[in-house]
């Protein structure tokens, strides 16, 4: 992949728009643009994490052991969480088709942060709408374990009720 389109790719994802297009290209020789077949684990979890990932192509899974978490494609990112705070990593990601992403060292990530703090900001904002999108997948889950629960309940219910009413 050619530096001008890493460059150009890293602009376009949310957390990397503001960094300025000078500090991108100084840094284009510490990424590394990494491949992965379909099923291939990228990220394990609970190993520590000393990259990043911004997906160039293709599709893949986040996901703890066989319950997938999101799914996510070109222009995302993932890894972060680690550089952050160098606790291991949270979950899984496995390519759903070939992939292509660019890695981000720690090192590197830190550089961006140097040059443009505001970068924090669109980290932030980008795991703040993962965790909205998660808050109300699990409230869909709730209300679909619910309406199951009261579902299978209702007819012993009203059968021990109609056995307990006086004759």
């Amino acid at each position: 992949m050619e530096p001008a389109n890493i460059v150009q790719l890293l602009k376009e994802t949310e957390i990397f728009r503001d960094i300025p297009v000078t500090v991108l290209q100084d840094s284009v020789s510490c990424l590394q643009v990494l491949h992965f077949e379909a099923g291939e684990l990228i990220v394990r979890k609970n190993e520590t994490g000393n990259r990043m990932f911004v997906i160039v192509k293709g599709k893949v899974k986040v996901h703890d052991n066989d319950y997938a978490i999101a799914h996510m494609e070109r222009g995302d990112f993932f890894g972060e969480m680690s550089l952050l705070d160098s606790s291991p990593r949270s979950m899984s990601v496995s390519a759903s088709d070939k992939v292509e992403v660019i890695g981000i060292s720690q090192e590197t990530f830190y550089t961006f942060l140097k040059h443009q703090p505001a970068l924090i900001k669109n980290i932030m904002a980008g795991v703040n709408n993962r965790l909205r999108t998660q808050n109300q997948l699990l409230i869909e889950e709730f209300k679909s374990r619910e309406q199951e629960h009261h579902g299978r309940f209702l007819f012993p219910l009203v059968a021990v009720r109609c056995l307990q009413a006086p004759l």
